[in-house]
């Protein structure tokens, strides 16, 4: 459930009008309050409370990133309001391919008490397919993360949609070879994205060979 995942949750309203200088700052109370307001579901499994370090907030092409400190406050403000459910980021699986080291650099931060669960977004599906991205990201992030924080643990994410011109349907051999190397990462599970709503631009039950692939896959 998101809790800090979002734009409203950094302080961009939806439909508002920002400053082209606004940098995230983060909306305690409104925050809290909606945790108080859903914690009682047992449907839901953790709390996310970023995804990329907001690369995707406006301003971010200003490299307008959440920092440890936002990050790490953000996670003990959601833990005093419901200590049982476990804290998740969404990380950016770029910066564990396209670096040997020193991954968690400027927008894609990790520390201590910042997250109890880390999702590395290990997205392939783009125009050139490289047949060991899965696997070292994976083994980078898992490594990476656990010498910071053993106890935090990784979850990789998997891109079946597409967006053109940078993101392409994946094809069935190439989604099968990324979810059969998760295991090698140290991984507790993987994950698809994205789903989508019935009739929005990207309904996954729609594409029925890729959504039977992933059933075939799981079970």
């Amino acid at each position: 459930m998101p809790a800090g995942s979002g734009e409203a949750e950094w302080g961009y309203e939806c439909d508002d009008i920002y400053s082209p200088t606004q940098k995230p700052q983060w909306q305690k109370e409104k925050v809290q309050n909606w945790v108080k307001k859903w914690k009682g579901y047992q449907s839901i499994y953790a709390w996310d409370i970023s995804n990329e370090a907001g690369g995707v907030f406006p301003n971010s092409d200003k490299k307008y990133y959440l920092t440890v400190d936002q990050l790490q406050k953000a996670y003990a403000d959601v833990k005093e309001i419901d200590s049982t459910r476990p804290v998740i980021i969404r990380m950016n699986g770029w910066y564990f391919y396209d670096f040997d080291d020193n991954f968690f650099r400027e927008g894609n931060p990790f520390a201590e008490k910042m997250a109890d669960i880390v999702m590395v977004n290990a997205y392939s599906n783009v125009s050139e397919y490289f047949n060991d991205f899965v696997s070292t990201v994976g083994k980078r992030a898992s490594t990476a993360i656990n010498k910071i924080n053993p106890s935090a643990q990784t979850i990789i994410s998997l891109g079946t949609w597409e967006e053109p011109p940078l993101w392409f349907s994946p094809t069935l051999a190439h989604l099968e070879k990324d979810y059969k190397a998760f295991p090698q990462t140290g991984a507790i599970g993987v994950a698809f994205f994205k789903y989508g709503a019935p009739g929005s631009e990207w309904y996954l039950p729609d594409h029925q060979e890729l959504w039977q692939k992933i059933k075939d896959l799981i079970n």
